[in-house]
């Protein structure tokens, strides 16, 4: 997976696990993740302006968890557009936590009209916020 663009938009979240986040032995489930990778990207085209624009479906998600969170460990999400085409996007994740946690996370989503639920072209604004 690449790694974080020297220049570009690069958002940043936090998480942490919380008791519905962990299995009985403390460390963060796989669904999670997937969450709060789905909360960050969320995150990111609201701070950007564009949440308005249409609405993303992932079609697919690599994870490479060298190290799960734990419960309550604090974790940094920093994501940002690594790829693009007509009707979709790739975005990369990077996850570090303050315990040790490394998680590194590359989906691929689609995006949709909100009246038809269809694939429709990326809104104007997303080059020059994304690109």
């Amino acid at each position: 997976m690449i790694g974080l663009p020297e220049r570009g938009r690069i958002y940043t979240g936090e998480a942490r696990g919380h008791l519905g986040d962990v299995t009985a032995a403390g460390r963060v489930r796989v669904d999670a993740l997937a969450r709060w990778l789905q909360d960050v990207a969320y995150d990111d085209v609201a701070d950007a302006g564009v949440a308005d624009a249409g609405s993303w479906v992932v079609r697919r998600t690599r994870i490479l968890a060298t190290q799960f969170p734990r419960f309550d460990e604090p974790v940094a999400l920093q994501t940002f557009c690594s790829g693009v085409g007509p009707r979709w996007a790739q975005r990369r994740t990077s996850l570090k936590g303050a315990g040790g946690a490394r998680v590194e996370a590359d989906a691929l989503w689609i995006f949709l009209d909100w009246e038809t639920g269809m694939p429709k072209r990326l809104d104007e604004r997303f080059d020059g916020i994304y690109g």
